[in-house]
């Protein structure tokens, strides 16, 4: 099921400590706030709100990701 383990208050912590909320999320990559609060809640896997999550530093085990970003991330961390 589509991110059903993912910590909703761990990336609205991570959010806040940027001082930012979804809506700020939204406008930064042109998509629209339900969408980044569905993502964030787990009933949606939209990869760029993902990708943006994980950029600010929420940690991607809060993030529940897809295998296939799973995969992503892993050679990601392996690269940086």
């Amino acid at each position: 099921m589509v991110g059903t383990q993912r910590r909703f208050r761990i990336i609205q912590e991570g959010l806040d400590r940027h001082r930012i909320g979804f809506k700020d999320v939204a406008q930064a990559l042109g998509v629209s706030y339900t969408l980044v609060h569905r993502t964030a809640r787990g009933l949606g896997n939209n990869r760029r709100v993902l990708r943006h999550f994980l950029l600010l530093g929420i940690p991607a085990e809060a993030l529940d990701l897809p295998k296939a970003m799973q995969a992503e991330n892993h050679n990601t961390e392996r690269v940086a």
